[in-house]
């Protein structure tokens, strides 16, 4: 082969990876999906973390707590028969529909929408808390605070009927109480929550559900 064929083919060649190289260049890459394109220009915004929930301490809870049974004190029955909005919503908490008397059930909704665990039900003797007591036998073993939970007892019943919240002392041996199903008379079967002045002396027992 001669020089100049040698040339001629090389210079050939070249063209041809120019051309190749050019066509190549003009092609368009798009981003690969599930890759970070680095072509964007903007920042990407920072992930917003939900602050957390404060946990309340007991104190706080117990305040809670005493405003949320304290905010019924008014509601009534809707025909006297054990109903209403939310007469049949403290019942519902306990597995009941309405027509079931109501005064263990008001105190449990009130204390577990209080966040306090407890395992009173709709039926008034589950209120009474023997390990925990705060009045008993007519003694006070500690000094009783609003929310603490009081029962009744019924001769002729032979049990505990009634229950309700202690809320404080409105003269000396005279306990004010918060209470459902109850009534002006002070019944065990009345029509709604009340503020009721009752002797300490015909309190069967006051307990502390708070620990």
């Amino acid at each position: 082969m001669g020089k100049s064929s040698f040339y001629t083919g090389f210079a050939i060649a070249i063209i041809g990876t120019l051309l190749l190289c050019s066509c190549q260049s003009s092609i368009e890459i798009n981003p690969v999906v599930g890759r970070v394109d680095y072509s964007i220009d903007e920042e990407p915004e920072p992930i917003q973390f939900a602050e957390e929930t404060p946990t309340l301490s007991t104190e706080d809870r117990k305040a809670k707590h005493v405003e949320i049974y304290r905010s019924f004190i008014g509601v009534r029955e809707k025909t006297g028969k054990n109903d209403g909005p939310e007469v049949e919503k403290f019942l519902a908490h306990e597995g009941f529909g309405k027509g079931y008397a109501w005064c263990a059930a008001f105190v449990s909704f009130c204390l577990d929408s209080a966040g306090f665990q407890n395992s009173i039900t709709a039926w008034s003797p589950t209120a009474h808390r023997p390990s925990n007591l705060v009045y008993s036998k007519g003694k006070f073993i500690k000094e009783p605070e609003p929310g603490h939970v009081f029962t009744i007892y019924y001769p002729k019943k032979k049990r505990i009927g009634h229950t309700g919240y202690y809320d404080g002392w409105a003269s000396e041996n005279i306990m004010q109480t918060v209470e459902g199903n109850t009534n002006g008379r002070k019944s065990r079967e009345g029509d709604g929550v009340y503020v009721i002045l009752r002797p300490i002396n015909t309190i069967h027992s006051i307990s502390s559900w708070y620990e």
